[in-house]
Protein backbone atom coordinates (compact mmCIF):
# COMPACT_ATOMS: atom_id res chain seq x y z
CA UNK A 1 0.00 0.00 0.00
CA UNK A 2 2.62 2.63 1.01
CA UNK A 3 4.39 1.50 -1.94
CA UNK A 4 1.07 2.54 -4.40
CA UNK A 5 1.02 5.97 -2.41
CA UNK A 6 4.61 6.67 -3.50
CA UNK A 7 3.86 6.12 -6.99
CA UNK A 8 1.01 8.01 -6.91
CA UNK A 9 3.00 10.70 -5.58
CA UNK A 10 5.75 10.83 -7.98
CA UNK A 11 3.04 10.56 -11.13
CA UNK A 12 1.72 13.60 -9.57
CA UNK A 13 4.53 15.71 -9.31
CA UNK A 14 5.81 14.61 -12.85
CA UNK A 15 2.38 15.81 -14.02
CA UNK A 16 2.67 19.09 -12.45
CA UNK A 17 6.32 19.32 -14.62
CA UNK A 18 5.35 18.46 -17.21
CA UNK A 19 2.03 21.11 -17.40
CA UNK A 20 5.15 23.94 -17.42
CA UNK A 21 7.18 22.01 -19.24
CA UNK A 22 4.57 21.98 -21.97
CA UNK A 23 3.85 25.94 -20.91
CA UNK A 24 7.64 26.54 -21.71
CA UNK A 25 7.21 24.68 -25.06
CA UNK A 26 4.34 26.21 -26.56
CA UNK A 27 5.63 29.95 -25.16
CA UNK A 28 8.62 29.37 -27.11
CA UNK A 29 6.85 28.33 -30.32
CA UNK A 30 4.54 31.23 -30.17
CA UNK A 31 5.15 34.34 -32.39
CA UNK A 32 3.44 37.27 -31.55
CA UNK A 33 3.22 40.62 -33.63
CA UNK A 34 6.13 43.28 -33.13
CA UNK A 35 4.61 46.78 -32.39
CA UNK A 36 4.09 48.82 -36.37
CA UNK A 37 6.58 51.67 -36.89
CA UNK A 38 5.06 54.53 -38.44
CA UNK A 39 6.33 54.90 -41.90
CA UNK A 40 8.09 58.27 -42.23
CA UNK A 41 6.71 61.36 -43.68
CA UNK A 42 7.36 64.33 -45.76
CA UNK A 43 6.30 67.68 -45.10
CA UNK A 44 6.09 70.51 -47.72
CA UNK A 45 5.72 74.08 -46.10
CA UNK A 46 4.45 77.07 -48.16
CA UNK A 47 3.94 80.35 -47.37
CA UNK A 48 3.13 82.82 -49.69
CA UNK A 49 3.62 86.26 -49.07
CA UNK A 50 7.45 86.03 -48.67
CA UNK A 51 9.69 86.08 -46.09
CA UNK A 52 9.06 89.38 -44.57
CA UNK A 53 5.45 89.59 -43.48
CA UNK A 54 3.44 92.21 -41.01
CA UNK A 55 2.23 90.62 -37.52
CA UNK A 56 -1.54 92.54 -38.28
CA UNK A 57 -2.37 90.96 -42.04
CA UNK A 58 -3.13 87.63 -42.76
CA UNK A 59 0.18 85.11 -42.78
CA UNK A 60 -0.75 82.03 -44.51
CA UNK A 61 1.31 78.70 -43.89
CA UNK A 62 0.23 75.77 -46.57
CA UNK A 63 1.56 72.60 -44.81
CA UNK A 64 1.19 69.02 -47.20
CA UNK A 65 2.15 65.34 -45.89
CA UNK A 66 2.25 62.30 -48.06
CA UNK A 67 1.25 60.22 -45.38
CA UNK A 68 -1.62 57.94 -47.18
CA UNK A 69 -5.21 58.53 -45.58
CA UNK A 70 -6.38 55.05 -45.66
CA UNK A 71 -5.81 52.70 -42.01
CA UNK A 72 -5.73 55.62 -39.63
CA UNK A 73 -8.75 57.90 -37.69
CA UNK A 74 -8.54 61.33 -36.48
CA UNK A 75 -5.55 62.69 -38.84
CA UNK A 76 -4.40 66.20 -38.00
CA UNK A 77 -1.90 68.22 -39.67
CA UNK A 78 0.35 70.65 -36.97
CA UNK A 79 1.67 73.80 -37.10
CA UNK A 80 4.08 75.24 -34.44
CA UNK A 81 5.78 78.91 -34.49
CA UNK A 82 8.39 79.58 -32.42
CA UNK A 83 9.72 83.19 -31.73
CA UNK A 84 13.43 82.41 -31.56
CA UNK A 85 14.97 86.00 -30.63
CA UNK A 86 12.48 86.65 -27.23
CA UNK A 87 10.92 89.53 -29.45
CA UNK A 88 7.55 88.45 -28.56
CA UNK A 89 7.06 86.60 -25.34
CA UNK A 90 5.46 83.54 -24.69
CA UNK A 91 5.05 80.20 -26.85
CA UNK A 92 5.74 77.90 -28.68
CA UNK A 93 2.21 78.23 -30.49
CA UNK A 94 0.68 75.10 -32.01
CA UNK A 95 -2.89 74.78 -34.01
CA UNK A 96 -3.83 72.30 -35.60
CA UNK A 97 -6.38 71.29 -38.65
CA UNK A 98 -7.60 68.28 -40.25
CA UNK A 99 -6.33 68.05 -43.82
CA UNK A 100 -8.42 68.00 -47.14
CA UNK A 101 -6.36 65.70 -49.47
CA UNK A 102 -3.18 66.04 -47.73
CA UNK A 103 -2.62 69.57 -47.58
CA UNK A 104 -3.93 71.94 -44.70
CA UNK A 105 -3.86 75.77 -44.76
CA UNK A 106 -2.95 77.83 -41.34
CA UNK A 107 -3.28 81.60 -40.46
CA UNK A 108 -1.00 82.37 -37.87
CA UNK A 109 -0.87 86.12 -37.80
CA UNK A 110 -3.24 85.85 -34.40
CA UNK A 111 -0.84 83.46 -32.89
CA UNK A 112 2.20 86.36 -33.48
CA UNK A 113 0.66 89.37 -33.66
CA UNK A 114 1.54 89.46 -29.71
CA UNK A 115 3.11 92.82 -27.28
CA UNK A 116 6.91 92.84 -28.98
CA UNK A 117 10.05 93.65 -26.80
CA UNK A 118 10.41 97.30 -27.74
CA UNK A 119 14.23 97.67 -26.28
CA UNK A 120 14.78 101.18 -27.57
CA UNK A 121 18.64 100.93 -27.87
CA UNK A 122 19.68 102.19 -31.38
CA UNK A 123 20.01 106.33 -30.10
CA UNK A 124 23.84 106.17 -30.51
CA UNK A 125 26.68 108.22 -30.92
CA UNK A 126 27.31 109.85 -34.52
CA UNK A 127 29.15 106.71 -35.06
CA UNK A 128 26.44 104.50 -35.88
CA UNK A 129 24.36 105.17 -38.29
CA UNK A 130 23.50 101.91 -40.44
CA UNK A 131 22.49 98.85 -37.91
CA UNK A 132 20.68 96.51 -37.61
CA UNK A 133 17.45 97.03 -35.80
CA UNK A 134 15.35 93.39 -34.25
CA UNK A 135 13.57 95.45 -31.50
CA UNK A 136 10.47 95.53 -33.93
CA UNK A 137 11.16 92.54 -35.67
CA UNK A 138 10.40 88.75 -34.31
CA UNK A 139 12.26 85.67 -36.08
CA UNK A 140 9.72 83.10 -36.59
CA UNK A 141 10.33 79.33 -37.28
CA UNK A 142 7.58 77.45 -38.45
CA UNK A 143 7.35 73.46 -38.05
CA UNK A 144 4.87 71.21 -40.06
CA UNK A 145 3.76 68.12 -38.61
CA UNK A 146 0.89 65.46 -37.81
CA UNK A 147 -1.24 63.32 -35.44
CA UNK A 148 -3.47 60.36 -36.24
CA UNK A 149 -4.35 57.08 -34.71
CA UNK A 150 -2.89 54.35 -36.97
CA UNK A 151 -4.20 50.73 -37.39
CA UNK A 152 -3.18 49.42 -34.28
CA UNK A 153 -5.16 52.13 -32.56
CA UNK A 154 -1.86 53.69 -30.97
CA UNK A 155 -1.35 57.74 -31.29
CA UNK A 156 1.44 58.78 -33.92
CA UNK A 157 2.92 62.24 -33.86
CA UNK A 158 5.68 63.23 -36.41
CA UNK A 159 7.73 66.78 -36.94
CA UNK A 160 9.40 68.02 -39.69
CA UNK A 161 12.14 69.56 -36.77
CA UNK A 162 15.16 68.96 -38.70
CA UNK A 163 13.82 71.70 -41.67
CA UNK A 164 12.01 74.00 -39.97
CA UNK A 165 10.97 77.45 -42.11
CA UNK A 166 12.28 80.39 -40.82
CA UNK A 167 10.96 84.06 -41.49
CA UNK A 168 10.64 87.44 -40.16
CA UNK A 169 7.30 89.49 -38.61
CA UNK A 170 7.16 93.02 -38.17
CA UNK A 171 5.25 94.57 -35.81
CA UNK A 172 2.83 96.51 -38.19
CA UNK A 173 -0.16 96.16 -40.47
CA UNK A 174 -1.37 97.29 -43.49
CA UNK A 175 -4.85 98.81 -43.79
CA UNK A 176 -7.27 95.97 -44.84
CA UNK A 177 -7.71 98.50 -48.24
CA UNK A 178 -3.71 98.40 -48.94
CA UNK A 179 -3.68 94.95 -48.54
CA UNK A 180 -6.45 94.22 -51.03
CA UNK A 181 -4.92 96.09 -53.56
CA UNK A 182 -1.87 94.35 -53.25
CA UNK A 183 -3.71 91.22 -52.87
CA UNK A 184 -5.69 92.19 -56.36
CA UNK A 185 -2.17 92.74 -57.93
CA UNK A 186 -0.79 89.66 -57.62
CA UNK A 187 1.68 91.07 -54.93
CA UNK A 188 2.06 91.57 -50.97
CA UNK A 189 4.09 93.58 -48.53
CA UNK A 190 7.09 91.64 -49.43
CA UNK A 191 7.21 91.94 -53.04
CA UNK A 192 6.09 95.53 -53.07
CA UNK A 193 8.39 96.91 -50.55
CA UNK A 194 10.98 94.63 -50.13
CA UNK A 195 11.44 93.00 -53.26
CA UNK A 196 11.01 96.38 -54.83
CA UNK A 197 13.23 98.27 -53.22
CA UNK A 198 11.58 100.43 -50.88
CA UNK A 199 11.77 102.15 -47.50
CA UNK A 200 10.30 100.84 -45.00
CA UNK A 201 8.44 104.23 -44.39
CA UNK A 202 4.96 105.44 -44.99
CA UNK A 203 6.41 108.84 -46.01
CA UNK A 204 5.92 109.43 -49.95
CA UNK A 205 7.34 112.00 -52.32
CA UNK A 206 5.36 113.05 -54.95
CA UNK A 207 6.59 111.35 -57.21
CA UNK A 208 5.33 107.70 -58.73
CA UNK A 209 9.17 106.34 -57.46
CA UNK A 210 7.91 106.38 -54.02
CA UNK A 211 10.80 108.69 -52.41
CA UNK A 212 10.51 109.77 -48.90
CA UNK A 213 10.48 113.59 -49.11
CA UNK A 214 10.98 115.31 -45.53
CA UNK A 215 11.31 118.94 -44.05
CA UNK A 216 13.36 119.91 -41.44
CA UNK A 217 15.22 122.82 -40.07
CA UNK A 218 18.44 121.52 -39.26
CA UNK A 219 20.89 118.81 -40.89
CA UNK A 220 21.14 117.78 -36.96
CA UNK A 221 17.66 116.59 -36.88
CA UNK A 222 17.30 113.31 -37.07
CA UNK A 223 15.85 111.18 -39.88
CA UNK A 224 15.44 107.66 -39.71
CA UNK A 225 14.37 105.19 -42.26
CA UNK A 226 14.46 101.30 -42.54
CA UNK A 227 15.14 98.71 -44.89
CA UNK A 228 14.78 94.68 -45.40
CA UNK A 229 17.01 93.01 -48.24
CA UNK A 230 15.07 89.98 -50.31
CA UNK A 231 18.12 88.06 -50.18
CA UNK A 232 21.70 88.47 -48.43
CA UNK A 233 23.32 91.46 -50.31
CA UNK A 234 25.57 94.23 -49.83
CA UNK A 235 24.08 97.91 -48.99
CA UNK A 236 26.57 101.07 -50.26
CA UNK A 237 25.44 104.57 -48.64
CA UNK A 238 26.39 107.39 -50.26
CA UNK A 239 24.46 111.22 -50.98
CA UNK A 240 24.90 114.57 -52.24
CA UNK A 241 24.42 117.85 -50.14
CA UNK A 242 23.41 120.94 -51.93
CA UNK A 243 24.38 124.04 -50.31
CA UNK A 244 22.69 127.85 -50.55
CA UNK A 245 25.76 129.28 -52.93
CA UNK A 246 24.76 126.43 -55.79
CA UNK A 247 27.00 123.68 -54.74
CA UNK A 248 27.18 120.86 -54.05
CA UNK A 249 29.04 118.14 -51.76
CA UNK A 250 29.09 114.29 -53.02
CA UNK A 251 29.80 111.09 -50.16
CA UNK A 252 30.07 107.47 -50.20
CA UNK A 253 30.48 105.70 -47.39
CA UNK A 254 33.61 103.45 -46.95
CA UNK A 255 31.73 100.94 -45.26
CA UNK A 256 30.06 98.72 -47.11
CA UNK A 257 27.05 96.89 -45.03
CA UNK A 258 26.33 92.87 -45.44
CA UNK A 259 22.97 92.87 -45.11
CA UNK A 260 20.81 89.70 -44.47
CA UNK A 261 17.53 88.66 -45.81
CA UNK A 262 14.57 88.59 -43.24
CA UNK A 263 16.78 91.70 -40.85
CA UNK A 264 15.72 95.01 -40.65
CA UNK A 265 18.27 97.52 -40.94
CA UNK A 266 17.76 101.13 -39.42
CA UNK A 267 19.38 104.07 -41.36
CA UNK A 268 20.22 107.69 -39.44
CA UNK A 269 19.56 109.70 -42.73
CA UNK A 270 20.91 112.95 -41.14
CA UNK A 271 24.51 111.44 -40.62
CA UNK A 272 25.25 111.20 -43.96
CA UNK A 273 25.33 115.11 -44.75
CA UNK A 274 28.44 115.87 -45.90
CA UNK A 275 29.40 119.79 -45.45
CA UNK A 276 33.37 120.09 -44.70
CA UNK A 277 33.45 123.98 -45.44
CA UNK A 278 30.72 124.26 -43.16
CA UNK A 279 28.02 125.74 -45.73
CA UNK A 280 24.76 126.47 -45.76
CA UNK A 281 22.99 123.40 -46.33
CA UNK A 282 19.45 123.63 -48.37
CA UNK A 283 19.07 120.18 -49.45
CA UNK A 284 20.23 116.39 -49.20
CA UNK A 285 19.64 113.21 -50.86
CA UNK A 286 20.50 109.56 -49.51
CA UNK A 287 21.22 106.94 -51.58
CA UNK A 288 21.35 103.19 -50.38
CA UNK A 289 22.53 101.37 -53.16
CA UNK A 290 22.25 97.23 -53.67
CA UNK A 291 25.98 96.84 -54.33
CA UNK A 292 26.06 95.10 -57.69
CA UNK A 293 22.45 96.03 -59.29
CA UNK A 294 20.22 99.12 -60.27
CA UNK A 295 18.43 98.86 -57.41
CA UNK A 296 18.52 101.90 -54.95
CA UNK A 297 16.55 103.68 -52.30
CA UNK A 298 16.39 107.54 -52.54
CA UNK A 299 15.85 110.10 -49.19
CA UNK A 300 14.95 113.67 -50.14
CA UNK A 301 14.99 115.96 -46.90
CA UNK A 302 14.52 119.52 -47.62
CA UNK A 303 16.55 122.02 -44.69
CA UNK A 304 14.90 125.05 -44.19
CA UNK A 305 17.37 127.79 -41.71
CA UNK A 306 14.24 129.89 -41.03
CA UNK A 307 12.49 128.42 -38.94
CA UNK A 308 12.29 130.00 -35.52
CA UNK A 309 9.08 128.28 -33.61
CA UNK A 310 9.22 125.96 -31.18
CA UNK A 311 11.02 122.52 -32.22
CA UNK A 312 9.54 119.20 -30.65
CA UNK A 313 10.66 116.06 -31.32
CA UNK A 314 8.45 112.67 -31.35
CA UNK A 315 9.68 108.91 -32.44
CA UNK A 316 7.35 107.03 -33.47
CA UNK A 317 6.96 102.96 -34.47
CA UNK A 318 5.30 103.13 -38.00
CA UNK A 319 2.64 100.37 -39.25
CA UNK A 320 5.68 98.51 -41.68
CA UNK A 321 7.61 97.57 -38.58
CA UNK A 322 10.16 100.83 -38.45
CA UNK A 323 10.87 103.49 -35.92
CA UNK A 324 10.59 107.17 -38.00
CA UNK A 325 10.89 110.92 -36.57
CA UNK A 326 8.39 114.02 -36.27
CA UNK A 327 9.68 116.87 -36.04
CA UNK A 328 6.81 120.07 -35.14
CA UNK A 329 7.49 123.11 -35.38
CA UNK A 330 4.02 124.70 -33.34
CA UNK A 331 3.07 125.64 -30.41
CA UNK A 332 3.57 123.21 -27.34
CA UNK A 333 0.82 123.43 -24.38
CA UNK A 334 1.12 121.34 -21.08
CA UNK A 335 -2.18 121.00 -18.93
CA UNK A 336 -2.09 119.66 -15.53
CA UNK A 337 -5.40 117.64 -14.69
CA UNK A 338 -5.67 117.02 -10.80
CA UNK A 339 -8.35 114.31 -9.60
CA UNK A 340 -9.35 113.12 -5.84
CA UNK A 341 -9.34 115.16 -2.79
CA UNK A 342 -7.43 114.97 0.55
CA UNK A 343 -8.99 113.49 3.35
CA UNK A 344 -7.78 114.50 7.28
CA UNK A 345 -8.97 112.90 10.51
CA UNK A 346 -10.41 114.46 13.28
CA UNK A 347 -6.92 115.41 15.62
CA UNK A 348 -8.47 116.25 18.46
CA UNK A 349 -6.41 115.35 21.55
CA UNK A 350 -8.63 113.16 23.52
CA UNK A 351 -6.07 111.42 24.63
CA UNK A 352 -2.37 110.42 24.45
CA UNK A 353 -2.77 108.99 21.20
CA UNK A 354 -3.44 111.17 18.62
CA UNK A 355 -6.02 110.26 15.71
CA UNK A 356 -4.16 108.99 12.72
CA UNK A 357 -3.69 111.30 9.71
CA UNK A 358 -5.29 109.61 6.44
CA UNK A 359 -4.54 110.92 3.08
CA UNK A 360 -6.46 109.95 -0.18
CA UNK A 361 -4.27 109.71 -3.27
CA UNK A 362 -3.93 112.45 -5.83
CA UNK A 363 -4.13 111.71 -9.18
CA UNK A 364 -2.87 113.38 -11.75
CA UNK A 365 -2.47 113.50 -15.37
CA UNK A 366 -0.15 116.04 -17.59
CA UNK A 367 -2.21 116.75 -21.42
CA UNK A 368 0.12 117.88 -24.39
CA UNK A 369 -1.06 120.26 -27.16
CA UNK A 370 1.48 119.99 -29.93
CA UNK A 371 0.67 121.94 -33.44
CA UNK A 372 2.48 120.17 -35.94
CA UNK A 373 3.52 123.80 -37.62
CA UNK A 374 3.60 123.83 -41.29
CA UNK A 375 3.37 120.67 -43.42
CA UNK A 376 3.24 119.56 -46.99
CA UNK A 377 0.37 117.53 -47.93
CA UNK A 378 2.77 114.06 -48.31
CA UNK A 379 3.85 114.50 -44.83
CA UNK A 380 0.35 115.28 -43.68
CA UNK A 381 -1.07 111.93 -45.25
CA UNK A 382 2.39 110.41 -43.52
CA UNK A 383 0.70 112.14 -40.00
CA UNK A 384 -2.04 109.31 -40.38
CA UNK A 385 0.04 106.81 -39.61
CA UNK A 386 1.85 108.68 -36.52
CA UNK A 387 -2.31 109.31 -35.44
CA UNK A 388 -2.76 105.97 -34.95
CA UNK A 389 0.80 104.80 -33.75
CA UNK A 390 0.87 102.20 -30.18
CA UNK A 391 4.93 103.02 -29.74
CA UNK A 392 4.85 106.78 -29.68
CA UNK A 393 8.18 108.64 -27.84
CA UNK A 394 8.44 112.32 -26.88
CA UNK A 395 12.27 113.59 -26.47
CA UNK A 396 12.51 115.51 -23.73
CA UNK A 397 15.34 117.75 -21.44
CA UNK A 398 14.67 116.26 -18.48
CA UNK A 399 16.26 113.20 -16.75
CA UNK A 400 15.79 109.99 -19.16
CA UNK A 401 12.95 107.36 -18.35
CA UNK A 402 14.35 105.14 -20.87
CA UNK A 403 18.01 104.60 -20.09
CA UNK A 404 19.42 102.11 -22.74
CA UNK A 405 20.11 104.94 -25.14
CA UNK A 406 23.08 107.44 -25.54
CA UNK A 407 22.51 110.75 -26.12
CA UNK A 408 18.91 111.47 -26.31
CA UNK A 409 15.99 111.40 -22.99
CA UNK A 410 12.83 109.76 -24.29
CA UNK A 411 9.30 110.21 -22.43
CA UNK A 412 6.91 107.00 -23.24
CA UNK A 413 3.53 108.76 -24.26
CA UNK A 414 0.28 108.01 -25.87
CA UNK A 415 -1.89 109.56 -28.30
CA UNK A 416 -4.93 111.03 -27.13
CA UNK A 417 -8.16 109.52 -29.32
CA UNK A 418 -9.99 112.17 -31.64
CA UNK A 419 -10.96 113.10 -35.15
CA UNK A 420 -7.91 114.95 -37.13
CA UNK A 421 -8.89 116.74 -40.94
CA UNK A 422 -6.98 116.20 -43.40
CA UNK A 423 -6.90 119.04 -45.98
CA UNK A 424 -5.18 117.99 -49.31
CA UNK A 425 -6.77 120.52 -51.72
CA UNK A 426 -3.94 123.05 -51.23
CA UNK A 427 0.03 122.84 -49.78
CA UNK A 428 -0.59 126.75 -48.37
CA UNK A 429 0.47 127.00 -44.35
CA UNK A 430 -1.49 123.56 -43.19
CA UNK A 431 -0.76 121.82 -39.94
CA UNK A 432 -2.34 119.10 -37.60
CA UNK A 433 -2.70 119.62 -34.09
CA UNK A 434 -3.20 116.68 -31.76
CA UNK A 435 -2.88 116.00 -27.98
CA UNK A 436 -0.54 113.20 -26.54
CA UNK A 437 -0.90 112.19 -22.54
CA UNK A 438 2.67 110.75 -20.71
CA UNK A 439 2.21 107.02 -19.93
CA UNK A 440 1.44 105.64 -16.56
CA UNK A 441 1.68 108.98 -14.86
CA UNK A 442 0.13 108.96 -11.43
Amino acid sequence: MKNLLSILQTLKVLFKGWRVLSFLLLLSCTTFPEKEKPAMSTFTVTVPGGAVQLSGNPIIITGITDTPETGITDHYLLCKITCTDGAITGGPWQDAIQPLAGSATFEISGLVSKKFDYIYNTLKGSSFRFYERDALAAEITIEIGETYIDGNGDLQEIWNTADPYEMTVLKGQLTRHEYNILASNYSSFWAYYIVGCRWLTRLDGETSNHYPVVNVSSTTDAVKAALAVSSNKTIIIGGTTYFSDGTHADYIDPVQHACTVGNLYEVDINKYVSNPEAKTVTRYVVIAAESGTLSQRLYFVNVDNHYYENHNVIYFANSLGAIEVLHCFGSYKETQNVDGEVVKSDNLDFSTRKHTINLAELKKGTEIEINSGFKSLAERKWMKDFLSSEYVLLQIDDSPLITNHDEVNLLPVYIVPGSYTIDDTTDDIQFITFKIKIAHEY
